[in-house]
């Protein structure tokens, strides 16, 4: 009679970027799981390498490449279902591969937690180990500044969605193994001791006191909490999230206020997006709208913009007597304020009063604030005398443009979290 052959066991490491997920790979790795014959080559910010299966990397490059999705603004993906019907197949012959070694294996990607559900339903019927690297977020942060010039917030926004995934996919019924990195490099050995216990119940296997040993002289006296040269302070909310990671409890409720979790999505879209686009080639756009009030680029005026205080002088084309304008102060986001408008005929001032709307728009400042790369600025006229202008010119002082924004973004956010 032929024996029914058990799939190896398998170990996932989802976790948020520099968090200590390359270091629990490799105490994994030198325990005894398998993670693949090409790796992830070593560079100066992971010396020890990052135990990454590089078909793996590039399956998921291909899915974030494919999605317009980023490792630090992983927020629209495709439905799970979506993703099984396009890229299902291509999954399940990586796991095919990693089966072929006979043993336990474990993969190692930190955007993997953006895939959990994807991959949950490829694995759907075999054993899975999670390991959960938790580390202090303002660690995080700093170690991401360094490496890859991102914004702090950035980073912080990017850990609670992390955070919020991980424990959102978590099931009681699923095994679990929190690695606490700041306990690990705090009391190396009785940590190490204590992981190595917990991945020998958790695979059911017996491994010596030898491997336990190897696994004691991974930890370099160098390694240490990169604590930021500079004052930084986690939100209260933040600090009791973190807590709640190293206990492994997060308490009911947290991430259900969608509102929250929509500006924490929005301020990573927005940071791709400023990513993407960087300085671009900026101007202004002055629309006059038809008999049916109406746009159109036929009908409209471009300004180049180059300084932060300005004079557009919109000249156009023939006299026009249209009682609705649409101002666009810049074709990127941008934080400005509208100093005065003037309307002109053959070069002379003519007195017409009007109104501006927006929903950027502060009538009480005079300011526009744009969370979008097309801010408009509505200008309607309500005078009832001869409405005949060839000249419209717009005083106006930009604040901030494109990524220099950021700073007024962050504030924006911050009130509306504190509105919640």
């Amino acid at each position: 009679m032929n024996q029914v052959r058990t799939k190896p066991k398998i170990i996932l490491i989802p976790g948020m970027h520099r968090s200590g997920t390359s270091l629990t790979a490799q105490l994994v790795a030198t325990w005894g799981a398998w993670m693949g014959d090409d790796l992830m080559k070593p560079d100066q910010y992971n010396k020890e390498g990052y135990w990454e299966y590089m078909p793996l990397v590039y399956f998921h490059n291909q899915i974030f490449d494919d999605t317009n999705n980023t490792w630090f603004s992983p927020v629209d993906l495709p439905d799970t279902s979506v993703l099984l019907g396009k890229y299902g197949k291509a999954a399940r012959e990586l796991v095919n591969e990693m089966d072929l070694a006979g043993k336990i294996w474990c993969w190692k990607d930190p955007r993997m937690f953006a895939l959990l559900d994807f991959w949950c339903e490829i694995l759907h019927d075999r054993e899975i180990i999670y390991i959960i690297p938790i580390r202090n977020p303002i660690s995080i942060a700093v170690s991401i500044l360094k490496r890859d010039y991102i914004p702090y917030w950035v980073s912080i926004n990017l850990w609670e969605e992390s955070i919020s995934k991980i424990f959102g996919f978590i099931k009681p019924s699923y095994k679990l193994i929190l690695a606490d990195y700041d306990n690990l490099v705090a009391e190396p050995g009785v940590q190490i001791a204590k992981f190595f216990k917990q991945l020998n119940e958790a695979s059911g296997e017996n491994k010596p006191s030898k491997t336990l040993d190897k696994m004691k002289d991974i930890l370099k006296p160098e390694l240490d909490n990169m604590a930021p040269g500079f004052n930084i302070d986690l939100s209260p909310q933040h600090d009791e999230l973190y807590e709640a990671c190293r206990s492994g409890k997060i308490p009911e409720g947290f991430f259900n206020d969608k509102h929250y979790e929509w500006l924490r999505k929005n301020s990573l879209r927005f940071y791709k997006d400023i990513f993407f686009s960087g300085y671009r080639h900026l101007f202004a756009q002055l629309f006059y709208s038809d008999e049916r009030k109406q746009f159109s680029e036929a009908k409209s005026v471009i300004i180049n913009v180059e300084w932060r205080t300005g004079v557009l002088s919109f000249k156009l084309p023939e006299f026009i007597n249209s009682t609705l304008l649409r101002f666009d102060p810049l074709n990127h986001y941008c934080h400005g304020k509208i100093l005065s408008i003037h309307f002109l005929r053959n070069n002379t001032p003519i007195d017409l009063s009007f109104r501006l709307y927006s929903d950027d728009y502060s009538e009480q400042t005079h300011e526009y604030f744009s969370q979008t790369k097309d801010p408009q600025v509505f200008i309607e006229i309500t005078s009832k005398e001869d409405l005949s202008y060839d000249e419209v010119i717009i005083e106006l002082k930009y604040l901030e443009k494109g990524a220099d924004i950021i700073p007024y973004f962050l504030e924006n956010q911050r009130k509306k979290t504190e509105e919640i």
